[in-house]
């Protein structure tokens, strides 16, 4: 509790037919989309990285 955790996706999961089939083969996925989603991901890193900047702890209080 209090620490940031993220899951990052890439579609839908609710509503990818392949996930986890036997159809889900290297050509399914949308691989230009994942992609563009994992190069903005290292772009906004970069400054945590460095250690300009860090993450925020949640306020567990907050939650409640």
């Amino acid at each position: 509790m209090g620490v940031p955790a993220h899951t990052i996706l890439t579609s839908k999961m609710d509503s990818e037919p392949n996930y986890h089939k036997v159809s889900d083969e290297v050509a399914t996925p949308d691989l230009d989309n994942m992609t563009r989603i994992i190069r903005a991901f290292a772009l906004s890193s970069k400054s945590i990285i460095a250690g300009k900047e860090t993450a925020a702890r949640v306020k567990v209080e907050a939650l409640l």
